[in-house]
């Protein structure tokens, strides 16, 4: 599987985005520049007004309808009130607030949602994305971030950000254009994507491995791992039937494996808060883990719980001192 590549700031090439068109490194002014764009007022029609429709030639006049008839309206002026472009385009646009869609929070994408543009004309509509770390104190920096052209501007109130890196910080805003000028909204808090944890085996997890906290001749699994008394270190634990394995990452080094088989016990805090556990294989080997996730609708209680119940079944189902499995009280 080809890994992905990311630039210095956290963003994908080979860049697609279904129905939004997306332009990276926007060629919009300066790096300082505000809002990014490179015309004085962001069009290119020779009468300054980007309305979208053509100017009409003068027509001869008619003959005044009859008392009783009321004017017709011009073709124009009723195809803009159906429309999007309905407002006064003497106005700036007003950009509302801009929050997350959480349920499209990935390891490489964000949804992002925000307040429509009722009685506003917008001609263009940008979301504007920089790493968090840089943000958009200096303004928008196109050689850093990234820009997404909403269509169509008015009636989308909604888009899902793709090609992010794994686990990086990033905040977004919205630029409405019209003849006026450029209404920008608030940024986001920074939004975190998820770890990049693919389904493998039975169940796959980030997991840290605690130090060994016993004397330094204790042989232990955590001491296979070369984890020092002074280190945390992360892995990426595959059950796949009964057979445990961590890796240094995913589709990286095999670190080592264990057969549950051998478990002879689970233990762990009695804490509702709690998220760490320990598998002991015998007198001497033990591994200590604790659950970790950044997915915004799982905490890392959520995962130590579902670990913890599938490590026991698996254990239970293969017989033997299968029952010697208990889950003792730890005071931490």
């Amino acid at each position: 599987m080809a890994e992905e590549q990311f630039d210095d700031f956290g963003f994908g090439f080979d860049e697609g985005n279904d129905d939004e068109q997306i332009e990276e490194g926007f060629g919009g002014g300066d790096a300082g520049d505000a809002d990014g764009f490179d015309d004085a007022d962001g069009f290119d029609d020779a009468d300054g007004f980007g309305d979208g429709f053509d100017d009409e030639p003068a027509e001869r006049p008619s003959a005044p309808p009859p008392a009783d008839t009321p004017p017709a309206a011009s073709p124009k002026a009723a195809h803009a009130a159906e429309s999007e472009y309905d407002g006064d385009p003497n106005v700036k646009p007003v950009a509302g607030k801009v929050e997350e869609n959480i349920e499209h929070r990935s390891h490489d994408q964000v949804g992002i949602k925000w307040e429509a543009f009722t009685g506003q004309v917008v001609n263009t509509l940008r979301v504007q994305i920089m790493p968090a770390r840089v943000g958009f104190d200096q303004g928008y920096q196109s050689a850093m971030g990234k820009e997404v052209i909403i269509k169509p501007p008015k009636s989308k109130t909604a888009t899902i950000i793709k090609k992010l890196k794994p686990n990086t910080d990033y905040v977004f805003r919205m630029v409405a254009v019209n003849d006026a000028g450029a209404g920008i909204s608030r940024p986001t808090p920074p939004i975190i994507t998820c770890h990049y944890a693919p389904d493998r085996g039975d169940k796959s997890a980030w997991f840290k491995v605690m130090p060994d906290r016993k004397a330094s001749g204790m042989r232990t699994l955590g001491r296979r791992l070369s984890i020092t008394k002074k280190r945390t270190t992360r892995y990426w634990l595959v059950l796949d039937g009964a057979l445990l394995t961590w890796y240094k990452d995913i589709d990286g080094e095999e670190i080592g494996y264990s057969h549950l088989g051998k478990l002879r016990e689970i233990s762990y805090p009695q804490r509702d808060d709690n998220t760490s556990f320990t598998l002991h294989y015998g007198e001497d080997e033990k591994i200590e883990l604790d659950a970790m996730t950044n997915h915004p609708t799982m905490t890392d209680v959520d995962v130590f719980k579902d670990w913890v119940a599938t490590i026991t079944e698996v254990r239970r189902r293969l017989g033997g001192n299968a029952t010697q499995v208990v889950h003792k009280t730890m005071e931490k």
